[in-house]
């Protein structure tokens, strides 16, 4: 009888034991879920913090997760939120400019999700996370300029919560997680040219946001998708030439933001939501023409934008947004005749990039923010004539370009930055009559754009930028004197546009590149051959003009091919 008294004395200990272990492993998941998620939220928030101290400050957070996950391997809870935290971390760093690490974190966070899910289906919270991780991924792939692969992650992840809706059609959360991801795919159907299924989709994302802000007048978060989705909305009609609708769109979108910011002029976020909505307004009603409005809009989101700089000199963002505004109000100022103006305003963006650069010279956003101000401050130096300080301005950011395309050889974008800085330090070769190093710019830029398309043919910016680069190297051909092989890049840059303007036929842009592809080979071919390409290239445009789809700049070419036309010898006298 001793013994066994001893025996179950033993085991009540032991069991004791095993209960204040588990409680005190709970209690360090606790603390360590919070510590972790929390280190990777308030990162995303942190201003001026370089790249290299947000990855050793989230590698030291990970390493407390990670050694709790070898202590207890199977337990599925911690495995749950090794992947949240994942997904937080990818969320963080693409937030910081690093694509590599989002994309290696968001990934392995998918993966432990779907894990998760196959164990037990019956777990919907665990189906959902996959929907939410994949939404994280498409995010990276898509700045990572991979159209294709964030597009598919996206319609994975929409139909899990499609599904998911099915079985509970009024949870608001799903409702919103999925609308939340067709926006997301109707940005990337417009950007790879799919104009007819981006409208669809962003029809119907703006009228289930429509349906849930007015089921929650209350609720700001439901106003503010709103207006997002009808942001995003005015995209697509923009795209399609519809600028009635998206000026419609658009000023119910800033209507929904002026009343956040009044409800609560305290709050940042919707002050800077309201200056969102003022620069876009802006934007469109200079394309529409509408100086006089594109100015008051951008006039007092500068504003608006200026203040909350001023509030926080050390939020980063908040720097950014301003340069940002800038950047639109010396195009409007540029748009209205002033180029001293505009000249002023793109000088002090491009101080206040240059100083966020130099904070942090491993942000390669920023760095890429820099070089894109130095075009527009280059593009200024060259229309007033001062083609040195022109060059100067290209040739830095060409350097930049090449920095970001050596460290990350992968990301689109930063192929694309510098096909655009070849471009125009190719202009200013011809220009000071270099032509032996226009036509190796030339042609470096159309090797880019070709690896572009052959990695992405899907899609269609990505040939529209061929058929660009091919016609300037015909330019590049031409002043060389080879007016064969001129004649040859442009006859293969119209060939390549008449594929993508095939695509979509109501596409003002499209169909105005194609009359423009069109002009060039008319200048380097016989007569009766260039007759021909005129006449084609009017009958494109001039519907268009007459529709008042075309902007001023494009109007200006419309009269440059009717111009054109008019030099070549009259029919009969080429006849004889």
């Amino acid at each position: 009888m001793a013994a066994e008294g001893v025996a179950t004395e033993q085991k009540e200990v032991a069991q004791t034991q095993r209960d204040r272990a588990e409680h005190n492993f709970g209690i360090a998941k606790s603390a360590a879920d919070r510590v972790v998620f929390g280190i990777a939220q308030r990162l995303r928030n942190v201003q001026g913090m370089r790249v290299e101290s947000v990855r050793q400050i989230l590698d030291t957070a990970r390493t407390m997760m990670d050694e709790l996950v070898r202590a207890a391997p199977d337990d599925l809870g911690l495995q749950e939120s090794r992947a949240g935290m994942l997904g937080e971390f990818a969320e963080t760093f693409l937030a910081a400019g690093d694509l590599t690490r989002a994309q290696t974190t968001a990934e392995e966070g998918l993966e432990i999700a779907r894990k998760l899910a196959a164990v037990d289906a019956t777990i919907v919270a665990w189906q959902f996370a996959v929907s939410v991780h994949l939404d994280t991924l498409g995010d990276v792939r898509r700045m990572a300029g991979d159209r294709q692969g964030a597009l598919a992650a996206y319609e994975e992840g929409l139909a899990i919560a499609r599904r998911l809706l099915v079985t509970e059609p009024d949870n608001l959360t799903w409702q919103r997680q999925a609308n939340s991801t067709l926006e997301r795919i109707g940005t990337v159907r417009l950007a790879m040219g799919d104009r007819t299924g981006a409208l669809a989709v962003q029809e119907e994302s703006a009228a289930t946001s429509r349906k849930l802000a007015a089921a929650k007048p209350n609720d700001a978060g439901a106003q503010l998708d709103l207006s997002v989705h009808l942001d995003k909305l005015g995209d697509v009609y923009l795209a399609a030439g519809d600028r009635a609708s998206a000026l419609t769109a658009r000023e119910e979108s800033l209507a929904i933001r002026r009343q956040l910011a009044a409800d609560e002029p305290g709050n940042s976020q919707w002050q800077r939501g309201l200056g969102v909505s003022l620069d876009n307004l802006g934007r469109l009603r200079l394309a529409a023409g509408d100086q006089p409005g594109a100015l008051a809009a951008v006039q007092e989101a500068l504003e608006v934008r200026r203040k909350l700089a001023v509030s926080d000199p050390a939020n980063a963002d908040w720097q950014r947004d301003v340069s940002v505004t800038l950047d639109q109000l010396a195009a409007v100022r540029l748009a209205a005749g002033d180029p001293a103006a505009a000249l002023a305003m793109y000088q002090e963006s491009l101080d206040i990039l240059r100083k966020l650069a130099d904070s942090d010279p491993t942000n390669a956003q920023w760095q890429a923010d820099l070089s894109v101000d130095l075009d527009n401050v280059g593009d200024m130096r060259r229309g007033y004539g001062d083609n040195t300080r022109a060059r100067a301005a290209y040739e830095e950011a060409l350097a930049i370009r090449r920095k970001l395309v050596s460290a990350d050889s992968e990301r689109a974008d930063w192929q694309h930055l510098l096909a655009v800085s070849l471009e125009r330090v190719g202009d200013m070769h011809l220009v000071a009559g270099d032509h032996a190093s226009a036509l190796a710019a030339a042609q470096e830029c159309v090797a880019i754009r070709r690896k572009l398309v052959a990695t992405d043919h899907g899609n269609a910016e990505f040939r529209r930028d061929l058929s660009i680069s091919l016609s300037r190297l015909g330019n590049a051909r031409l002043a060389s004197g080879d007016r064969a092989g001129a004649l040859a890049a442009y006859e293969e840059s119209l060939d390549v546009m008449r594929r993508v303007a095939a695509i979509d036929p109501d596409n003002p842009g499209w169909q105005f590149d194609l009359a423009a592809r069109l002009y060039k080979v008319a200048t380097v071919t016989d007569t009766k051959r260039a007759r021909a390409a005129l006449t084609e290239a009017l009958g494109i445009v001039e519907p268009l003009s007459k529709q008042g789809r075309l902007t001023t700049g494009q109007q200006e070419g419309v009269q440059q091919i009717r111009d054109q036309l008019k030099k070549l010898p009259p029919e009969t006298a080429v006849a004889r």
